[in-house]
């Protein structure tokens, strides 16, 4: 009599077990390289749809510089509640914190004060308080913006989902530890370090990806 061929429970469960642990070894590493590879798309769209905003906001004031577009004050009176309506963003209506890459010392962004985009990402405008020195084409920082590519379902934790960015009194976006931050604020320029608890080193990848071309290589 031949012998129907075929596989034995135990050889089912070995074979199972195998896969199991292969799958637990390779997912962490491919959903770490999608993570990353989303980083510079998501930070690319991100700068185009801001700048877009405050370019209309400030032409349908025809305002030359950011400031004018709201009250024409020599300092910082950012017209957000319009900038909020050409992006058509959303207030939060509960506190939002944000961590350094490494470490627990939180950084609070109080309800109201940051805004959700309709892709679910998260920003937070924060007004200086005096405009920054103008140099070269550049006419001040005027405010510092914080996004989250992942909303507040994600890590919340610079250089990974939050990135750091300076917005110039031209409506410009300035990324945070890139070689223009270099060339307007060279005593507050840092570098990119994912290892350490400070914030400004987390936020600092945000320039790397940019002079990247929009490539997180970190």
């Amino acid at each position: 009599m031949q012998r129907e061929k075929g596989f034995t429970l135990a050889e089912v469960l070995i074979t199972l077990t195998i896969i199991g642990v292969v799958a637990s070894l390779t997912m962490p590493v491919l959903m770490s390289n999608t993570s990353q590879a989303k980083i510079g798309p998501s930070l690319s769209k991100f700068v185009n749809t801001f700048e877009n905003a405050v370019s209309m906001t400030m032409q349908d004031n025809s305002a030359y510089r950011l400031v004018d577009a709201n009250s024409g004050a020599s300092t910082p009176n950012l017209p957000v509640d319009d900038i909020a309506k050409n992006m058509l963003m959303i207030p939060t209506t509960e506190a939002y914190k944000y961590y350094p890459p490494n470490g627990t010392t939180a950084t609070t962004i109080e309800a109201g004060s940051a805004y959700v985009l309709k892709d679910g990402s998260l920003i937070g405008i924060t007004k200086r308080a005096n405009i920054g020195t103008a140099k070269g084409a550049y006419r001040g920082i005027i405010a510092d913006v914080i996004v989250d590519i992942d909303g507040k379902s994600g890590q919340n934790r610079a250089g990974r989902d939050v990135f750091q960015f300076m917005l110039d009194n031209s409506g410009t976006l300035i990324p945070f530890g890139s070689a223009a931050h270099k060339y307007i604020e060279s005593t507050s320029y840092t570098t990119c370090n994912m290892t350490g608890t400070e914030l400004k080193n987390g936020m600092a990848c945000t320039g790397s990806v940019a002079d990247n071309g929009w490539k997180a290589s970190y």
